[in-house]
């Protein structure tokens, strides 16, 4: 009978236990952008590419160059992705405030992004172009490998 009892009170103690673990010490992330933490990881992600491409010392100048206009660019595109809500709170503040201008602003602005993408596109092709033919092949085989590691995530994940 004793055995009974303990084995009661031993999975009463591992129920208690268990619910304090998993609803109060548990670590929930907070999903917030953290643009400098996405900008160091995009750089460093650049740098092991050239690191592992074998740049010469005239590439690796150009690389530079071109890596330091990214991150201006990237920080000014982030400064205006950052002044974007609270000119429209703005807008939105004045007396009188006419929602059609708003949505008007928010859609030439949004029109304007797009030019955001294919500026850093265009620096994608800038880096190709500095590239030997081997250098090329290799970074060809890389950005296929990593496009096809992106859509067997989208098919697990049941994306369309």
């Amino acid at each position: 009978m004793k055995w009974k009892r303990y084995l009661l009170v031993t999975a009463g103690i591992l129920v208690i236990f268990g619910s304090t673990v998993s609803c109060g010490f548990v670590h929930r992330p907070h999903h917030r952008f953290h643009p400098k933490r996405i900008t160091s990881v995009v750089f460093l992600r650049m740098d092991n590419e050239a690191t592992r491409l074998g740049l010469t010392e005239t590439q690796e100048r150009q690389y530079e160059e071109m890596k330091k206009r990214i991150e201006r660019e990237v920080e000014s595109d982030l400064q205006d992705f950052r002044e974007m809500p609270r000119e429209t709170i703005a807008l939105l503040d004045e007396e009188g405030a006419d929602l059609g201008k708003v949505v008007s602003d928010l859609k030439t602005r949004m029109a304007e992004g797009e030019g955001v993408r294919g500026k850093y596109l265009d620096y994608l092709l800038e880096f190709y172009d500095i590239l030997d033919e081997r250098q090329k092949d290799l970074f060809m085989e890389d950005l296929r490998k990593e496009l096809d590691r992106h859509n067997r995530f989208k098919r697990t994940r049941h994306w369309s």
